[in-house]
């Protein structure tokens, strides 16, 4: 079965919110660690939606946040330069 381009962006989506409520029940219970790895793959999931939505597929996490710093940053100027620092960060 093959999925159409608009049920892998809602499944990165969903993905991504999930992670977003696994860091803060984390965050919460004092788990950093664990709330800091949630956060990283909210991102990496959102990205990954965005990704999606353009056109590109890759499974590889650094060609993935390349693609977002050339696309995003420097391309479309969507996000400032301070972005790619917190996504580096988190990564």
């Amino acid at each position: 079965m093959t999925l159409h381009k608009e049920d892998l962006i809602k499944i990165a989506v969903e993905k991504s919110n999930q992670a977003i409520k696994s860091a803060k029940d984390n965050l919460e219970k004092g788990n950093f660690e664990t709330s800091q790895n949630r956060i990283y793959y909210a991102l990496f999931y959102i990205v990954t939606a965005l990704a999606y939505k353009n056109d590109f597929i890759t499974s590889k996490h650094s060609r993935l946040k390349g693609w977002f710093n050339k696309k995003f940053i420097y391309e479309d100027k969507v996000f400032g330069a301070d972005m790619i620092e917190i996504y580096n960060e988190l990564y």
